[in-house]
């Protein structure tokens, strides 16, 4: 294996510090995506109960007329 000079040895270690740098915001990212999607699931679950309670009352009132 052919030794890698002092300026290369320089540049990879600052392409693996960009890296990790992106890879931390990423992270970041990611776990907003996350944040927003469990709020999400929760918006739409309570929807779906609004929607079927309101069903059912128009159901109740239609069904007694």
């Amino acid at each position: 294996m052919t030794p890698i000079s002092d300026t290369e040895s320089g540049r990879l270690l600052e392409a693996v510090d960009d890296l990790k740098e992106e890879v931390r915001r990423l992270r970041v990212d990611v776990d907003g995506l996350k944040t927003t999607l469990d709020r999400g699931r929760g918006i739409i679950a309570g929807l779906l109960l609004a929607a079927g309670g309101v069903g059912a009352l128009i159901k109740g009132l239609i069904g007694k007329s």
